[in-house]
């Protein structure tokens, strides 16, 4: 019993998780991993529009603009479903595909990066004027936890919006 209770804290640790396609189908259905081995949801009202915050958000080329910690971004056609962006953030180069595009409303994507994969949902709500975003990510990998914990998660995420929020504002 012993050995089967290591087993699977081991096993908890290694957190694969689904495959990269099984991510980017579950991006299009508006889902990220609720199962993954990092998991995590922020919000933060924007003073402006729905389409300026989409703007903002959704100017890939431009992330490093704003968000000091990408500084590199490529998108490789049109902003569509399926279509592959590739960016650095903090010094990790990451490959990634959009599952999902709702102008004005949803953006996501999947993506790579070294040993971790990871889906990414951005959700916009326009009220009087201002903007609720809400953002949710999950990560899986080999032992992906143990480099990258929830409470990381957090504050990258809470970075992004902050970020969003200032650009977006001005």
């Amino acid at each position: 019993m012993k050995l089967l209770s290591s087993l699977l804290f081991l096993l908890s640790l290694i957190g694969c998780g689904p495959s990269i396609e099984t991510l980017h189908q579950s991006v299009k259905e508006g889902k990220i991993n609720n199962n993954g081995s990092v998991v995590d949801s922020e919000q933060i009202e924007i003073n402006a529009p729905a389409e300026k915050v989409w703007n903002v958000l959704t100017d890939i080329e431009n992330w490093k603009t704003w968000m000091p910690n990408v500084t590199a971004s490529t998108i490789h056609g049109e902003l569509a479903v399926d279509t592959q962006f590739d960016w650095t953030n903090n010094g990790t180069d990451i490959h990634s595909t959009f599952g999902l595009v709702e102008t004005n409303k949803t953006i996501g994507w999947s993506g790579t990066a070294s040993i971790a994969k990871a889906a990414h949902i951005w959700r916009l709500q326009e009220q009087d004027g201002k903007t609720i975003v809400r953002t949710e990510e999950s990560f899986d990998g080999f032992m992906i936890s143990l480099f990258f914990g929830k409470e990381d998660m957090s504050a990258a995420l809470i970075e992004w919006l902050q970020q969003l929020k200032k650009k977006s504002e001005q």
